[in-house]
Formats: structure tokens, sequence, C-alpha cells
């Protein structure tokens, strides 16, 4: 048999161990080969892709292979799915339609095992894109492209443009853009294009559209010439073309008013497609045309217009000589195409122009020049366009000249601003009988004048504006300076703001009998001086402003500063814990003058509080002048009273239940005041205190509230059965004194009594609290064999604290002996 046979196999088992029946079982057993199933299409096609398949199958026999497809999950036919035919060994297929698909190939063998094998393959469409683009176009014609594609779903297309030498830059030579829709767009310039679209998707193809149409693009072309608005018929006019005025044959064309006309019959000069030089030859509106048509038949022209004015000629005639003031006629010789024009008159004399009397028009008229001399008329007519035509005509005036008969000048005493009034007169003759009027130099505004020689001139003017000759005057203003004749300076003692009042006079003479002014220098505002010498100035002013000289006077004002003393005594007088000071001054003023007293760090009830205290005082007169400041420094002292000591009766360190303790206290002070004792936990001097520990303080305050440090004793009322102490419960016995807050202990004492028949090896001890070293010190110790006393005095700022202690081994003082103790404490 072959190998990859079936293979029928005849099984026999035959029993191993004798029993007492043997029976054999046989099996037929098949045994198939293993088959295999194997093929490879590329996972990214498109639908004009064809692929050939090549399978790979094992063991398949005379089996037929089975290929199905799937798409989106469901089978459908393989005819659907694909073009060509799929065996057991392949073959080549192509799908039809873009999607995600799954191939397979399967079979089944005799035993039934069925072998498969697929692959997945995404197939992508093949797009398309048409569009149209027109023959022949300018570049100003909007070019509308349309589109028409299948299966660009997210796919966008790039435009290109080409203009026979291959892609170029697209905005270089188009205005616009495109898009998948296609759009609207502008070719910048002239020649033959072909618009071409790509598209790349997601497996990186490229895919390239190019209908092969082609647009010829055509230039707009710009045709011009320049006119000017107006000319004349004597004007040669250059005219140049501009633009594309080479390319094409040009036609020139001319109305005339609105009329067409033949070139030649208005122009002198010749026209061609770069212009020429021409003459219109009669004037009108006219309107010249330059003329192109292009391959497609558009036409480009140009027009210009202009007008043609006609050239004015103008004269005039009138008299050569002429009496000054009379009337004359312009009359007008010659007047062409003045219609539109606009005269202008002009007179003139030496080259400057001047006036006459009456109108003149384009028509002439009648005038008359009121002067004498040579002067020349001009006629400017200009017509719309600003071209004036100029005719002039040489016309002489004469007039006799006026002459001056009187002149009177009669200075006055009238004064006005320092300067005097001078009476001002003249006389004026003409042979010609004309009006004259005065003319002036010299001469001053309302002919007030200052003191001195004066020269006036005055001549007189006809009614044409003839002088006649000057006239000279002299005259003398006089005026004497007035005089100081008395002035005195006094000083008083009337005071205003530290300043003394000085009575000043002056007397001014005048030898005119003018009225007179005084001025001052170095006079105060109501002559009220400082102390000190002064010097004050005089001098007078008459009516014309003339001064005397200065005249000085000097004075001197005196005054003395006051004089202070300054005494200053503490008292033991108190009040609100300060002290009356009895202060004291004397002063005195050489002049008199009332005094005010000014202080410095003075109390104003005269009390202070202890310490070293500096016033000072000074002195001011009534003029505001001052002493030197005098100052005292006092001290004033207080002691407080010294720390109380405290006497006790009974004073053991243990009292009897009952018993009136009497408690009193000393203090003394420095000063001698008065002392008062402030007491806490003291009832009254003599008092029976409650069982048990009792603390009290007292502190002494003198009359000023100086206090004292505060002095405390500590002492227990107790008996010898254990009432108001502590009772020994147990062999270690222990009493803490936690101290008063502010005070350390200066003295105590430590009793505990002995029971009868008692007789034991006891101690006791006593410990402090060091506040300096922050430790606890053995203060006492001590052994008995019944009861202990100790009793020590400390320095004061050491020990805040103490701790009692006692032992004992026998129990025969349990609850008998009752420990005491006494302390003193001393306040920083």
């Amino acid at each position: 048999m072959k190998q990859n046979d079936a293979l029928a196999l005849d099984v026999r088992v035959n029993p191993t161990q004798s029993g007492d029946k043997v029976k054999a079982y046989t099996a037929k057993i098949t045994i198939y080969p293993v088959g295999a199933v194997g093929f490879y299409i590329p996972s990214i096609l498109h639908t004009d892709d064809t692929v050939k398949v090549e399978t790979t199958l094992a063991e398949i026999g005379e089996k037929i292979a089975t290929w199905t497809a799937t798409k989106k999950g469901k089978e459908i036919p393989l005819s659907d799915a694909i073009t060509g035919t799929l065996t057991n060994e392949g073959g080549n297929i192509r799908f039809k339609d873009k999607g995600e698909y799954i191939l397979k190939c399967s079979f089944t063998d005799d035993g039934g095992r069925t072998y498969s094998y697929e692959q997945a393959a995404k197939v992508y469409p093949i797009p398309t894109v048409t569009y149209t683009q027109p023959k022949l176009i300018h570049t100003d014609t909007k070019v509308a492209i349309n589109t028409t594609g299948t299966d660009l779903d997210g796919l966008s297309l790039e435009w290109l443009v080409d203009n026979s030498f291959g892609y170029q830059d697209w905005d270089t030579f188009v205005t616009g853009n495109l898009n998948n829709e296609g759009g609207n767009i502008y070719f910048k310039r002239a020649g033959i294009y072909e618009l071409v679209a790509r598209t790349t998707d997601e497996t990186g193809r490229v895919f390239l559209f190019e209908p092969k149409n082609k647009t010829e693009v055509l230039p707009v072309l710009t045709l011009g010439f320049e006119l000017p608005e107006v000319a004349y018929t004597d004007t040669q006019i250059d005219i140049r073309t501009s633009g594309h005025n080479n390319t094409l044959p040009m036609e020139w064309s001319l109305t005339k008013n609105g009329k067409s006309i033949a070139i030649s019959s208005a122009t002198d000069g010749e026209l061609n497609k770069l212009g020429g030089k021409v003459r219109f030859t009669s004037h009108g509106e006219y309107v010249l045309t330059a003329k192109m048509v292009d391959l497609l038949g558009r036409s480009y022209s140009h027009s210009e217009s202009i007008t043609i004015m006609p050239i004015v000629d103008f004269a005039f005639t009138m008299p050569t000589t002429v009496h000054y003031g009379k009337s004359f006629e312009v009359a007008i010789s010659k007047s062409q195409h003045t219609e539109k024009a606009n005269a202008v008159w002009t007179l003139s004399k030496n080259g400057e122009s001047c006036s006459y009397v009456g109108e003149l028009s384009k028509n002439g008229g009648t005038i008359a020049i009121n002067d004498i001399g040579e002067f020349t008329l001009t006629a400017v007519v200009t017509d719309i366009l600003g071209r004036e035509c100029r005719y002039s005509q040489s016309i002489t005036l004469t007039n006799t000249l006026p002459v001056i008969s009187e002149v009177n000048a009669v200075p006055t005493r009238t004064v006005k601003d320092g300067k005097f009034l001078v009476k001002i007169s003249a006389n004026a003759t003409d042979s010609d009988g004309d009006t004259t009027t005065l003319e002036w130099q010299g001469r001053t505004e309302g002919d007030y004048y200052a003191v001195g020689t004066h020269t006036i001139k005055v001549r007189a003017k006809d009614s044409t504006g003839a002088y006649g000759e000057w006239i000279n005057k002299t005259f003398e203003v006089i005026n004497a300076a007035p005089t100081i004749s008395a002035f005195t300076a006094s000083p008083t003692r009337t005071v205003k703001d530290g300043k003394f009042l000085v009575n000043i006079t002056a007397n001014a003479a005048d030898a005119d009998g003018d009225d007179t002014t005084l001025e001052w220098q170095g006079r105060t505002e109501g002559d009220y001086y400082a102390v000190g010498t002064h010097t004050i100035k005089v001098r007078a002013k008459d009516i014309a402003g003339a001064y005397s000289e200065w005249v000085s006077k000097t004075f001197t004002v005196v005054s003395n500063k006051p004089t202070v003393t300054l005494t200053a005594t503490p008292t033991r007088t108190v009040k609100n814990g300060k002290f009356l000071v009895n202060i004291s001054t004397t002063s005195n003023d050489a002049d008199g003058d009332a005094i005010t007293l000014e202080w410095e760090n003075k109390a104003a009830d005269n009390y202070y509080a202890v310490g070293t205290h500096t016033i000072r005082v000074r002195a001011k007169d009534s003029t505001g002048a001052y002493s030197e400041w005098a100052s005292k420094t006092f001290a004033v002292a207080n002691s407080a009273p010294t720390r109380p000591v405290i006497t006790r009766t009974p004073n053991g360190n243990c009292v009897a239940p009952g018993t009136a303790v009497t408690i009193t206290a000393s203090s003394t002070d420095a000063d001698g005041d008065a002392i008062t004792y402030v007491w806490e936990n003291r009832p009254a001097q003599s008092h029976v205190y409650p069982l048990g520990k009792n603390v009290v303080r007292v502190k002494a305050v003198d009359s000023t509230g100086a206090e004292s440090p505060w002095s405390a004793i500590v002492f227990f009322v107790a008996d010898g059965n254990g009432s108001g102490g502590m009772t020994l419960t147990g062999p270690d016995s222990t009493i803490l004194e936690n101290g008063i807050e502010g005070a350390t202990i200066t003295k105590y004492t430590f009793t505990v009594p002995p029971v009868s028949g008692h007789n034991g090896n006891d101690y006791g001890r006593v410990r402090g609290y060091n506040v300096l070293t922050k430790q606890w010190d053995q203060l006492d110790y001590g052994t008995t064999s019944n009861g202990i006393t100790f009793e020590k005095s400390l320095n004061s700022g050491l020990y805040s604290k103490l701790e009692f202690y006692y032992y004992t081994n026998h129990s025969c003082m349990y609850q008998k002996s009752n420990i005491t103790y006494s302390v003193e404490y001393f306040f920083e």
C-alpha cells in the first residue's frame, strides 16, 4: 500500500489467563492521512488587479476543493465577488467591486474530516474623473470646470497645469482654485494649456486624469493714446499710441460736434498705428477714435475728446493827453472771437498798478484818472481756457501844486503823561482851486510834547494827490523841576507785629507853580520798622513828570531784649501719683515794655512724675523781642516701702484648731511717706484660721502709690490627732509645697510630732526645686527613732518649691502623727 493511502487493519485480542471460559475479540480500523489547505493572495488590491492564486492542497486525492467568498460578514456567491475560475490548482481572478473580502478554500476527506484555509483582502476602487475645457478664450474669460467622478470618497483632487512645456506653478499661470467638483478659474497669460487632475488613495496609488483637452488663451489687448482737453487752431498735437499698438492693424475715425467726418477734412497731418502729428484747422468739439479687431472678432478701441478753440483778437483807441480828473472815452477798434471771453482792464503808472474812475468792458467805456503823469491802459481779453490777448495804449495827465501860506506852534501849561500841549495850526492855497489837505511830520498824537526844542514840518496835498513843498516850524517847551523843602523821621514806641511806628513827613516846592507828588524809597507799609538803623529817601515830581533830587533821612529804632530767671523746688505734695514742684520766675524789660512768658516742658498743674525733668522759659516783650531761654533741671525722687516683715503669733508651724492667730507686718519708707498694707487671706489682724494649710500675703504701699514686693507665709492649723495636717498612713509620707508664682522661699519649718511608744529606724528629708539648675536639691536630712523637726533660712531667688518627706517602718505612728510645715516667701 502507498504511504498516504488509507490503511485497513484487523485487530484480534486473546486472553492471557485461563479460566472457565475463553473468548477472542477482533475489530477493523481504517487510518486516513492528514490533509492540508493553503493559498496566497495580496491583502490590498484594486478592482483592476488580476491576481494569480496558487494553492497548496495535501491529501485531497480525488476530492474537489470548494471556494467561497465573504463580504461584510456575509457569504456571497463567488461569481458576484470575482471574475475568473478557481480550481484545486487555483487560477487567475479579479475582484469586481471594492470592499473587504475573505476568500476561503476547503475540502472534506473520506474520513469526514474538513480542511480549510481563508485569507482576507481589501479591494480598493479605481476612481474616475471627467471634465472638459474650452478651446479658445481670452485671459479675462472666466473658465468653468465641471467634473464628473466616481469612487472619490475620501480623496482630494490635485490640479496641475501644463503649458506645452510640462507642468508649471499653478499660481503663476492660473487665478483661482479647483476641487473635486471643479470650480471657476482664469488663465493669467496667453498660451496653450491643458488641465490635469490627480489623486492618491490610501494605498499610495496615484491616479492621473488627462482628458487631453487643450485651451488656447488669447491676451486681452490694450490700446490708448492721450489728447489735451483743449487746443487751438494753431496748436500742433503730437499723438502717441500705447499698449498693444503694434499687434494688429489700426483704424482711425473722427467726429465733430457729434457727426462723423473724414479726418483729412478737419486736420493737417497723418496718423498710423503709432500715432502722428496733426493740427485741427477749425474750432469745435471733436472725438478721435483708434480701433483694432483680433482673431475672435473682439474689438479694442480707445477714444479721446478734444475742444478746439478759436484765437481771440482785440484792440481799442483813446486820447493821448487829458487834464487831471477829466472823463474820456475808450473805444473798441477790433473784437474777434470774444463771445465767451472775459476782458480785464488795468491802469499803471511807472510800472505800478493804479486806479481809475468809471467802468470798462469788452465794449469799452468812459473813465477818469485822478492823478497826473504818464499812464498805460491795458486790456487783457481771456478766453474760457485762460489764453490771453493783450492790447495797451498810453495817456498823459497834468496838474498845478498847492502851497503853505501860514504855520503856528504855541506851547501851553496843559499836561498829559508828563508832556505839554502845543497849539499847532497851518493854512494852504491851490491855484487850480483844488481841495487841499495837510500832511505833517514831527507832530505828536494830541499835540503833546516833552520839555525841550522841537521842529515840525507841514505840506499841502491837492485832490489829485500832488504835494507842495515842506515848511518847517521850531518851538521850545520849558519846565523847572520841583525841590524838597522839609523832611523828618521820628521813631515812636507804638508797636505792631514786632515793629515800631515812625512818624515821617516831607514838603515840596515848584518854581512853575505846578502841583507836586512825593515818591519814596525805603518807606514801609504803615511806616512800621523793625529794630535797627534804616534810611529812607524822598523826591518830588511835578505834573510834567519832572523830578527833584533824592533826599535821604537815616533813623534808628531801638528795643532791648527782656530778661528772665527761673527756680524749681520739688515738694512731697502728691496728686494722682505725681509730686507738686514749686516753679517761679523773675522777668524784666529795660524799655518798660509789657512781658509775656513762653514755656517748654512745663506741666499745666506743676505736678511731675518721679524722675529728672528739665523745663525752659523765655520772656517776650510787646515788640516781639525774646530773652534767652532760662532752663532748670530738677529731680522728683520717691522710694517704695521696704518689703514687709510678717510676724505671726503663735509662731509655730502648727497652730491648734480654734486658736486666734495674730498676724502683723512692718515696713519702712525712706521718704517718710505714710504706709498702708494690702493683705491677702487675712480677714483681720487676729483671726481663727481653718484646719489645714493657710497662705497669707502682704505688700506695703506708700502715699504716692509706690508698692513694695509681696511677703508671704504658710502655716498649718492642726492637732496631734491628725486633724488639719497630713496624717502618716504608711512608711513613706510626702508633702509637696508647689510655691507661689513670682516668689521664692526664704525660710521653712517641717515637723513630724513623736508618737508615744514608738521607737523605729525613721528618717526625714527636705528637698528644694532650684530655679537656676532646674533640679531638686536636698536641703535637710536626719535620722530619728520617733518624730523629727527641721528649720532653715534660704537665700532668696533660689528655690520655688519644697518637698517634705518622712519614713517610718512601724505602723504605730499611722493615723496618729500629724505632719505640718510653715514657709516664708520672697517676691522679687
